[in-house]
């Protein structure tokens, strides 16, 4: 019995059983074949020409080369298989020409490709002399299938062949918020159904992402993200108890600035809350932020688009010219045009004050009617008075006749913009011109 208090009994060994994991079994396809099969060819009749020309003379088919842009082209779209699983979808673009020695010759280049490969996807673009490798997701499968096949996604072979090897590829042409999401994480987390999709991509449950999509508020934040839901992800860090969120305080017009503000103070915006509460708490953070940035500040002059220094002098109405004009006018009227000092400096916007009421005017961009012509104008974004209270109706309608005044006496011209000239490129320029 001694014995045994001094030595320690032996411990026998304890052997835990290993987990199982299971794994995939890979076909080796080192020895199949390769089989490739052309599912779309551009015109080549312009190539066969060439071709005909230098049978019968190649001293006539080259003067009629170097005579003409020498644009002697067609391209391929092929489906490359290997083994099972593998494949690769390739546009080929084939060139031609004559050399000062009357031979004919041709090159061959990958444009942009498609792959699949130990159930990695992935494709090649080439824009404007970039390249890259990136991802494969629905809307790089849509804009691959809109530059090699020409024509809509319904007549697509490519989009065929997709859904007949993966059966989640429809669930995706139904559920639009899913079309930024990768394949292969798709794939890793088994993302199947719709519901599991919305999910995945608004970080709520299915319910609320249901409930967003069909809000007002849906198109405004996803054209700030460029059709992502960046900007979404963003706004529900700063919401608590996000499960009995409502469409009026989703698409309340206070939402998105309230959700801005409280990620300014580090605070969180309670989903709980009644309108009046909201408003409330809307109300006490722009005064506390304006407080805090017009105590620390500096006064300078913001940097003011042209074309609404040209309305304000039209129109005679006050311009808010500095950041400090524009952090008083807030605390003034009890609201947040104070935080919008970011916007009027990057050109978004400008802010008059007018007989007591706070305007923030933008620019629109329209078509004619009758004519089709594109124009732009000035539009009224928001006109709030204290409180965020509405402006009159008779004040409304005396800013709709002056921006519509201004327009017609040739305030763009004035400027130096012409308001037919507002393709995307072109107006830029001019922008940067008179800026």
């Amino acid at each position: 019995m001694s014995k045994l208090l001094r030595e320690p009994r032996p411990l026998k060994e304890i052997i835990v059983p290993k987990k199982r994991v299971k794994r995939i079994k890979r076909v080796d396809t080192t020895d199949l074949p390769i089989e490739c099969t052309v599912i779309r060819e551009s015109n080549r009749s312009k190539v066969d020409e060439l071709f005909r020309m230098y049978k019968e003379d190649p001293f006539k088919a080259r003067v009629k080369y170097f005579n003409s842009d020498k644009q002697y082209w067609f391209t391929r779209l092929v489906i490359f298989t290997h083994g099972p699983e593998d494949f690769m979808i390739v546009e080929y673009m084939n060139k031609f020409g004559i050399s000062i020695s009357n031979k004919i010759y041709s090159s061959e280049r990958k444009e942009r490709w498609i792959s699949y490969k130990n159930g990695k996807f992935y494709m090649f673009i080439n824009q404007n002399k970039n390249k890259s490798i990136i991802p494969l997701s629905f809307k790089g499968l849509a804009n691959f299938i809109m530059t090699t096949e020409r024509s809509d996604s319904f007549n697509s072979k490519t989009l065929k062949y997709f859904k007949d090897r993966f059966s989640w590829i429809r669930m995706l042409s139904e559920v639009p918020a899913s079309h930024n999401v990768s394949f292969n994480t798709i794939v890793a987390k088994k993302i199947f159904s719709g519901n599991d999709m919305l999910r995945h991509v608004f970080k709520v449950p299915k319910k609320i992402a249901k409930m967003f999509i069909e809000s007002k508020s849906y198109d405004k934040i996803t054209y700030e993200s460029n059709g992502r839901v960046s900007r979404w992800n963003d706004i529900i860090k700063q919401l608590i108890n996000i499960e009995y969120l409502k469409p009026e305080l989703l698409d309340h017009k206070l939402f998105l600035d309230t959700c801005d503000m409280a990620k300014t103070l580090g605070r969180k915006v309670n989903c709980k809350w009644g309108l009046k509460r909201f408003k409330q708490e809307h109300d006490r953070w722009s005064k506390e932020i304006t407080n805090i940035v017009l105590e620390c500040e500096v006064e300078y002059d913001l940097r003011i688009k042209p074309i609404f220094v040209e309305f304000a002098n039209f129109s005679k109405y006050r311009l808010l010219r500095t950041n400090k004009d524009m952090l008083r006018e807030g605390m003034v009227q009890r609201h947040c045009v104070g935080t919008y000092i970011s916007r009027v400096e990057a050109g978004i916007c400008a802010i008059y004050h007018i007989d007591g009421y706070t305007l923030e005017v933008s620019l629109k961009n329209d078509t004619d009617a009758i004519t089709g012509d594109k124009t732009i104008s000035l539009v009224n974004v928001q006109f709030r008075g204290l409180k965020n209270e509405n402006a009159p109706n008779e004040l409304m309608e005396h800013v709709a006749k002056m921006m519509a005044d201004f327009k017609s006496d040739g305030g763009f011209e004035r400027v130096g913009i012409d308001s037919n000239k507002i393709e995307t490129g072109e107006m830029q320029n001019e922008w940067n011109q008179v800026w």
